[in-house]
């Protein structure tokens, strides 16, 4: 993804790319090189009459920065305008680090490749990275969105930011939300009134979200015990 935006857009953002892993940083490094784009820094290649780099023979398109680094560190030490996380299973270990340092207005990906807990074949995995027990519906996908997207939002709240979801796609393989920075504790606090615990009815699939507050009302009676 990161060499991507590189190849295409060039001189217009810079890039850095972080694996903790050092074969994957290499083969990072070597994917660089058969783009032709530089590695690190340095002085950027001649600009064209667009503005944008000249591809020509032995002189590299866009440079990228390809750090050794846990991604949590590197989300610590900087902040960023666009933050793409995509690792093996949950992003719920990164989304803290995320929301610490980034701009106003800056855009979280976050892509959950963990469909075991995620579409209710885990449940108790589930309950431990998202806080939720689930059931499986016909609507399971989506229930799989909005736990990742309240996640997200209490992260981000924890950070005294709020968020405008921008896309939300549930796939076979994946979950991809993408979210808007909104910086201030009363956008937190308006992103998390948002959120809502689901009741679901497995006899007769009713359901209904509960209202915020400590007491149950007669909405409960419309809906099973099941909680999604």
């Amino acid at each position: 993804m990161g060499l991507q935006w590189a190849k295409h857009l060039r001189n217009a953002v810079k890039v850095t790319i972080t694996d903790i892993s050092d074969t994957c940083v290499k083969m990072i490094k070597e994917n660089c090189q058969l783009n032709h784009i530089r590695v690190d820094g340095g002085s950027r290649g001649p600009r064209g009459a667009d503005g944008a780099s000249a591809e020509v023979e032995g002189v590299p398109i866009a440079a990228v920065e390809v750090a050794k680094m846990d991604a949590n560190v590197i989300m610590h030490l900087r902040p960023f305008d666009y933050i793409h996380l995509d690792p093996f299973g949950t992003a719920v270990n990164y989304l803290d680090a995320a929301f610490r340092n980034v701009r106003n207005l800056g855009i979280i990906s976050v892509t959950s490749t963990d469909t075991g807990s995620l579409y209710s074949k885990s449940p108790n995995v589930t309950l431990r990275h998202y806080g939720c027990h689930i059931v499986r519906t016909e609507y399971y996908k989506e229930l799989a969105a909005r736990m990742v997207i309240a996640t997200v939002a209490r992260a981000a709240a924890r950070c005294n930011k709020g968020i405008e979801v921008l896309l939300a796609v549930a796939l076979e393989h994946f979950v991809l939300v993408v979210v808007r920075v909104l910086r201030g504790p009363t956008q937190a606090d308006e992103s998390v009134k948002k959120l809502r615990k689901l009741v679901h009815c497995q006899w007769c699939e009713e359901r209904v979200f509960l209202k915020l507050g400590n007491m149950v009302d007669g909405e409960l009676q419309k809906a099973g015990s099941k909680v999604g």
